[in-house]
């Protein structure tokens, strides 16, 4: 310690006088005062404001005004300095940096002041600093411009709280410098608001970035009234700590409601520090490597500078580069700017990948004879026009033209003044090029129910044929044949053929004839593991096809020209990089199959994003699925835009878009002109997609409100009568299966324990969830918790406490009552690993005699297989599963019977299990049986997929079904919608769930 801390009582009043004398004395070399009075009277400008609240509108302006001459500055006192530094205890060897050091009160307990490093935006504050620790290293500058040439071991800190840097809090930009300036298993201290980061479910982003920079050692609230000494009497505050990220630390991840003691986060430090001992060598490494760049750099441009300095035709450039070397090595941001002006010098500032290519530039065109030309060149996206001289397209106004609006003849290839004959043949080219597209567009924008059979066609697929698991070759049907041939004249399409009717044999074919045309050199299929080991593999080996199935990178380098990929969706991840690099090169001549291409419906999943990134250019693609929306329109965008990679193929051609405002109503808006008849883009397109066409959905509780309606129905259909093939499965086969419809009276227990869950919700919630510790995310579950405690009633009651009754529940009573009078085989869908078990035990003590096979998820593929292979052997096998452990590329065609225990919130993912059983080539009648229990929110869920079923009939047909034909189909009573629950508002405004129109005894 270099000065003791006397604790002064300086009034509010007299603060500013004190401050401003001590200034003086430092200007003009007063030794009046000491440094040990310097320290304990400088307070600085935080509470020096002199704003009166009353002078403005409100108090965001106040705030907002206050913040502006505070500059967020607050002293940390002398006595929280002490403790911090003592937590950490750094070695005088180690190197220690405090940003936003103010007054630099933490360097008063630093062993080592010229390891002590230190800047502040506050020039009279770095001046007392300067004054009081002469030794330190220390500098006027605003952290939002620091950059650093040093790593420090320790940061210590109390950065202006709510301050906004660059659109983040300025907390949050505090901590995302630290990391740049911090070692690899460096420490950070850091004081901030309590309420900063306190919510892991608000805070999801910021909490995961704070995550993969920093492992969480601890954090220790500290007393509210730590500032009283500088006009803050009460404000909540906390201490973090953190470790720098570092690949030989096994990271420990922030926890908002965790906090300890002093005396335990100085133990957490100390367990920290120990763990940097032990890894120092590592550290050190990892440090290195962080300058590799830099050496590398280095090493290039004196390479390059010799060449220059040594060639005889090169002395010419030599002096420019040499210049261009050492303005950027003496670039500094200019003097005072503000962060605007800072931001525009960092993206103008020289880098080493600005400078490396102008150096090598020289070189590499030592020869390079200079043309005074201009040519027509074509990029990406456009045609324009590239002079080889400077000034040649000085008079030329229009330069460049879209693709897409050559395409679509809004606009035409930009022109020269004068032509040579070399232009002349550059722009035939480019007429062609785009003839070519026109005539790729035509055929492409075609709508499926205007086109005609291609005889050629006609007469190819007549002849193909397939093996089916048997080994039994397979003729296509007549209208699979007529629907393939419509599929084979386009180079992209959605193949939304309802589970059963094919599509497996379909796209193998399609990618078979892209392969025979040589138009592609390879075909991949992209599926999810299911897909991929229960159907593709088997398909392939049973048809002979040369394939390879793709689970680790290096099997790419192996691929032969002419054979098929089988690529997981679930590794995508790990391929990304030698896929995108084997896509580029084979110049992106390739074929996607996308099979259960549903998968990519959520455009912000991972899964999404990977699949857009790495195929979205490829030459062909298929997309085949049986449930293209599972609950909105919406859900089509991702798909489409794999497609047609927000070309014009996809364009929006809507004049209004429809908004939900804050009434949640809807409102119509014109479309801005730079959207109108454009592709949607890639940046946005999806939520533009949304306003167009669905810009609501249908809830649990929103049934009776007609919003899953669709907008510009006729522009949505255009889109989609071109793109999406769509069949039902009894277009195929008729009527191979029934759905019945079967409802259940509850007991009387059953009764009560669902009563209590609706009208008592509050009183037995901690009984089923714990708390979050959070008061918004609690408020914000309620409804959800209730809604899982309700259906979890409707198929397990017997197991929730105070359920007093029978054994076993009605419907499972009932289900094994179904299952007594069904001679054959028989299988139960249950939706939960919980249902599973109780009706693989009931069933099993109901009927010993039959065998019973059981499948959930943790079962693998090969076991899967081989109990559905033993299963479909039997006279009267009972098969209970999960629906979501066969809910995709699994036949299992001999079973005519099919019990669904519980709803899933969508008809797509209950028929992607039902029609497992339901086959083409099935010869018996299969029955599907819905239990639910009457009078419960089963009933909710049946109207809520019934009504997103009507989105199907519409991509199928352009026309919304009338709701009174759906019901008939699933065999529901139309008074459904008079029995649903409502979400209502008590007296004191708490949300909770109601009857409708019915009535409980």
């Amino acid at each position: 310690m270099y000065y003791p801390i006397v604790p002064q009582q300086i009034p509010q009043t007299r603060r500013s006088e004190v401050n401003e004398k001590i200034l003086f004395c430092i200007d003009t070399n007063n030794n009046s005062l000491t440094n040990e009075i310097i320290f304990n009277c400088y307070t600085g400008l935080g509470g020096l404001h002199g704003l009166k609240q009353d002078d403005y509108d409100n108090y965001r302006d106040y705030s907002e005004a206050k913040k502006e001459v505070e500059i967020g500055q607050f002293f940390t006192p002398h006595n929280i300095c002490r403790q911090m530094v003592e937590l950490i205890s750094p070695d005088p060897t180690e190197v220690v940096l405090d940003m936003c050091c103010g007054m630099g009160n933490f360097f008063n307990y630093l062993p080592n002041l010229y390891n002590a490093f230190g800047f502040d935006i506050d020039g009279q504050a770095v001046k007392v600093a300067k004054t009081l620790y002469p030794q330190a290293n220390l500098e006027i500058r605003d952290i939002r411009q620091y950059d650093s040439t040093m790593s420090f071991d320790y940061l210590l800190g109390n950065p202006p709280f709510n301050l906004d840097f660059n659109g983040d809090s300025s907390q949050f930009f505090y901590l995302n410098k630290a990391f740049w300036v911090l070692k690899p298993g460096g420490i950070m201290l850091v004081i901030v608001p309590a309420s900063f980061l306190q919510s892991e479910f608000w805070e999801k982003t910021k909490v995961s970035s704070i995550n993969r920079d920093f492992s969480f050692i601890g954090q220790t609230l500290l007393p509210s009234d730590s500032f009283s000494s500088i006009g803050v009497q009460s404000f909540n505050t906390k201490v973090m700590a953190f470790m720098r990220y570092s690949d030989s630390i096994t990271m420990r991840p922030y926890k908002a409601e965790e906090f300890i003691s002093m005396d335990e986060m100085k133990s957490r430090i100390s367990a920290a520090k120990e763990i940097r001992q032990k890894l120092r060598i590592q550290l050190m490494r990892e440090l290195k490597n962080r300058g590799l760049v830099d050496e590398r750099f280095e090493y290039k441009v004196k390479k390059y500078l010799y060449e220059l300095k040594t060639h005889p035709h090169l002395k010419v450039h030599y002096p420019k580069a040499l210049a261009l070397v050492t303005k950027y090595h003496n670039q500094k941001p200019p003097s005072d700017c503000n962060s605007e002006e800072y931001k525009n010098w960092q993206y103008s500032k020289l880098t080493p990948a600005k400078i490396l290519p102008i150096l090598k530039r020289y070189i590499v065109n030592q020869y390079v004879v200079p043309r005074k030309e201009i040519a027509l060149v074509k990029t990406g996206y456009s045609f324009k026009l590239k002079g080889y001289a400077p000034g040649m397209l000085r008079d030329i106004d229009k330069k460049r033209t879209s693709i897409n609006d050559l395409i679509m003849n809004y606009d035409t290839l930009p022109l020269v003044p004068e032509m040579t004959p070399k232009l002349r043949g550059q722009y035939r080219q480019a007429e062609k090029y785009i003839a070519r597209r026109r005539r790729e567009y035509a055929q492409q924008n075609q709508p499926f129910s205007e086109m005609e059979c291609d005889r050629k066609l006609v007469s190819y697929i007549s002849k193909l044929t397939f093996n089916n698991k048997q080994g039994r070759p397979v003729k296509f049907t007549k209208l699979q044949r007529h629907d393939m041939n419509w599929i084979f004249q386009k180079r992209y399409a959605l193949l939304n053929w309802q589970q059963g009717s094919g599509k497996t044999a379909v796209a193998y074919n399609f990618g078979k004839l892209q392969l025979l045309r040589k138009v592609v050199k390879n075909t991949i299929i992209l599926a999810p593991p299911n897909a991929i080991n229960m159907t593709w593999v088997p398909f392939m080996e049973v048809n002979h096809e040369k394939y390879q199935l793709i689970t680790s990178p290096g099997q790419l380098a192996d691929v032969q020209p002419g054979e098929f990929l089988l690529v997981p969706l679930s590794i995508l991840a790990k391929l990304k990089r030698e896929l995108k690099r084997f896509i580029k090169m084979r110049s992106r001549k390739l074929c996607l199959l996308f099979d259960e291409s549903d998968e990519i419906t959520n455009p912000s999943s991972i899964r999404t994003k990977l699949t857009l990134d790495i195929f979205r250019r490829l030459h062909t693609k298929l997309l085949d699925t049986g449930t293209t929306t599972r609950n909105n329109i919406g859900e089509l965008y991702s798909q489409i835009e794999l497609l047609y990679n927000n070309s014009v193929n996809m364009m929006c051609d809507c004049s209004y878009v429809y908004l939900e405002n804050k009434d949640k109503e809807i409102v119509c808006r014109n479309i801005a002109t730079t959207e109108y008849h454009r592709p949607f883009p890639p940046k946005g397109g999806n939520y533009l997609f949304k306003s167009c066409f669905c810009p609501a959905k249908a809830s649990v509780f929103g049934i009776e409100k007609h919003n899953q309606d669709v907008y510009n129905q006729d522009d949505l259909f255009r889109l989609i009568d071109k793109t999406i093939l769509t069949r039902k499965f009894r277009d195929f086969a008729g009527d191979k299966y029934t759905i019945h419809n079967h409802t259940v009276t509850p007991s009387e227990s059953e009764k009560a324990v669902y009563l209590k869950i609706m009208e008592e919700f509050f009183s037995i919630c901690y009984l089923y969830f714990s708390s979050t510790g959070d008061t918004r995310k609690e408020s914000s579950l309620q409804i959800v918790r209730q809604i899982m405690l309700l259906i979890r009633s409707c198929s397990i009651p017997h197991l929730m406490p105070g359920y007093v009754g029978d054994e076993y529940p009605r419907k499972a009573e009932y289900i094994a009552g179904m299952i007594k009078n069904i001679p054959g085989k028989v299988a139960v869908g249950c939706t939960s690993i919980d249902s599973k078990n109780v009706y693989e035990e009931h069933i099993r003590e109901q009927f010993p005699d039959r065998p019973l096979f059981i499948i959930q998820g943790d079962i693998n593929f090969k076991k899967r297989i081989n109990i559905i292979e033993e299963f479909q052997a039997t006279k009267n096998g009972i098969l209970i599963s999960t629906q979501q452990s066969l809910k995709s590329s699994t036949n299992i065609p001999l079973c005519n019977d099919v019990i669904i225990e519980s709803l899933q919130w969508n008809i797509p993912n209950m028929e992607q299990y039902y029609f497992r059983f339901i086959r083409l080539d099935c010869e018996e009648h299969t029955h599907v049986h819905f239990v639910t229990y009457e009078d419960s929110i089963e009933q909710n869920l049946m109207a809520l997929v019934l009504t997103k079923e009507r989105l199907n009939e519409f991509i199928k047909t352009g026309e919304v079904k009338e709701e009174s034909k759906i019901y008939e189909e699933f065999d529901i009573s139309p008074d459904i919608i008079e029995t649903l629950l409502h979400r209502e508002k008590d007296d004191k405004g708490r949300f909770h769930i109601s009857w409708g129109y019915q009535h409980v005894s």
